[in-house]
């Protein structure tokens, strides 16, 4: 499902997963006007930016969340580092990616979300304490700043990839 303005692709991917939709099923705004973080907090995603929504059905358990996190990340590195050789990534536990900006300090670039329900239980896995439950199903939200200007009150703590690059970058 491909938007041109939606208010949170998580919000509409956990909407198309209560409708029945099934895992792979995958979520792409060009613009998100409510998007979100971890805790809650607004995430920025202006045009330029990749956002997007996985549903996935997961064979593991809540045990596990942090280790499948920890891989999306090093999976968004591992692309990321693919196709931008010249710049230098690294993961900010327990779901952000950093990139080395201007300066030497690294900057927010990527920001991931894992949304799910456990035996009918909507949850945030990253905020419940592990143990050995199923999920039904789970939600990877991703959040990455590719071409989008950023607002001013995120410049010192985020960049984007063209920034970084100094050219556009291809989504």
């Amino acid at each position: 499902f491909h938007y041109d303005e939606i208010g949170s692709t998580q919000i509409e991917a956990k909407s198309l997963r209560d409708q029945g939709a099934a895992g792979g099923t995958l979520v792409v705004a060009r613009i998100q006007t409510a998007g979100y973080g971890r805790r809650g907090d607004f995430w920025h995603s202006a045009s330029g930016g990749l956002w997007f929504s996985l549903i996935i059905k997961p064979s593991f358990g809540l045990d596990q969340s942090g280790v499948f996190s920890q891989a999306c990340a090093q999976i968004i590195v591992k692309v990321l580092k693919g196709h931008l050789p010249e710049l230098e990534f690294e993961i900010k536990a327990p779901n952000d990616v950093l990139a080395r900006a201007k300066g030497g300090q690294f900057k927010k670039v990527c920001g991931l979300l894992l949304d799910g329900s456990i035996s009918g239980l909507s949850c945030n896995p990253q905020t419940l304490t592990p143990n050995s439950a199923s999920y039904d199903w789970l939600i990877v939200g991703v959040g990455l700043n590719v071409n989008n200007q950023l607002s001013p009150e995120l410049r010192p703590a985020a960049t984007t990839l063209q920034e970084l690059a100094g050219r556009p970058v291809p989504r």
